[in-house]
């Protein structure tokens, strides 16, 4: 059995649709299919992604279909996002975010919330009674696709402080200290009492090829009480290799200052002259042996070459921003990584050196 993924790319580098084939030996088949529709000013954000199965020679749309629905202020800043969701047949409004600001053309919202519908069209709540005000940001341009401010502390849009309400009573507040290296952090979830710390989560790079750790402790016994000692900790870790690749993610708990790997898969690559991936294995790990079992096998072949992205409209941004193939932005390219290198001019593949 043989799979086949073939993908086109708008002039950012972001796939803008995708079809999967699928031979069993009789010659190949579809399978499946994507499309994508990518917002005009946040380009790597889609406000459309459709997905469909092949069934009895049509395309079927299936569950991973989803809109995004974005209202902006006359500065241009995200308002309102909507999302929307399939249920029979139709796309329904699920989620919905809205960020206020102090003055109709600013670009600095100073308040969130975030909505779900209570099964009725419409019809919305506030997700946990939360609302969020008194918003500080490090830096912002107002463009905030995220739901959660645990995506708002990395790129173009990350917090200082917020305040955080429930039902209408301060319930704690979302701090976050950065370092000189651009996406480290520190972030630190308080009561009432900002001075209280219930929860740490730490970021932090241990190598030159983007590899990070992701540390959450928590100070709160089982009935939210604070206490003066760590109740849990645990530690993500994500090591890429220099193309960039993820070869080793883990998850370990931390039980009287000693590490314990609980989850753990690693990635074993083959490339080709271009830096093409030609075979990848995967590996999971097992707690209780500490050994690494194979787990799948995926051969790569018949890759298409990018000779160009196309050009894209002049703007202010003249310094150029990194993504793999995957239309993932890299902040920190390494040598011998194989990206598209974007910028105010044009996109185009380029081999880092």
């Amino acid at each position: 059995m043989r799979f086949k993924i073939e993908r086109t790319f708008d002039s950012y580098g972001y796939v803008t649709s995708m079809l999967q084939t699928l031979d069993e030996g009789d010659g190949w088949e579809n399978e499946g299919k994507r499309t994508y529709v990518y917002d005009p000013v946040v380009h790597s954000y889609f406000t459309e992604r459709m997905g469909y199965d092949w069934d009895n020679g049509q395309w079927v749309q299936n569950y991973l279909c989803e809109r995004n629905v974005i209202t902006r202020n006359s500065g241009g800043a995200i308002t309102e996002i909507v999302k929307q969701l399939p249920l029979f047949n139709q796309m329904l409004d699920a989620y919905r975010s809205v960020w206020t600001y102090g003055n109709a053309d600013t670009t600095r919202a100073t308040a969130f919330k975030y909505y779900v519908t209570n099964g009725e069209q419409d019809a919305w709540q506030l997700d946990n009674g939360l609302d969020y005000r008194d918003i500080v940001w490090k830096n912002t341009d107002g463009q905030m696709t995220a739901s959660s401010f645990y995506d708002l502390v990395e790129g173009d849009n990350r917090v200082e402080s917020v305040t955080i309400y429930g039902d209408d009573v301060l319930d704690g507040y979302f701090l976050v200290t950065y370092t000189d290296r651009p996406g480290e952090y520190l972030i630190k979830e308080t009561y009432a009492n900002r001075e209280e710390v219930g929860r740490t989560i730490q970021k932090t790079f241990i190598d030159d090829n983007g590899s990070f750790t992701v540390t959450t402790t928590e100070y709160f016994d089982e009935e939210g009480n604070l206490t003066a000692e760590p109740t849990y900790a645990d530690v993500q870790k994500n090591v890429f290799d220099d193309r960039g690749n993820l070869i080793l993610e883990s998850i370990s708990d931390i039980t009287d200052g000693e590490e314990m790997v609980m989850e753990a898969a690693k990635y074993e690559y083959t490339y080709d002259e271009h830096s093409n991936i030609t075979e990848m294995v995967m590996s999971t790990y097992d707690p209780d042996t500490e050994e690494y079992t194979p787990e799948n096998r995926i051969v790569y072949s018949e890759y298409s070459e990018i000779s160009s992205m196309g050009e894209v409209e002049a703007s202010d941004d003249t310094a150029p921003r990194y993504y793999n193939l995957q239309g993932i932005e890299v902040k920190s390219p390494q040598p011998g990584q194989l990206l598209i290198k974007r910028t105010a001019a044009k996109a185009k593949k380029v081999v880092i050196r």
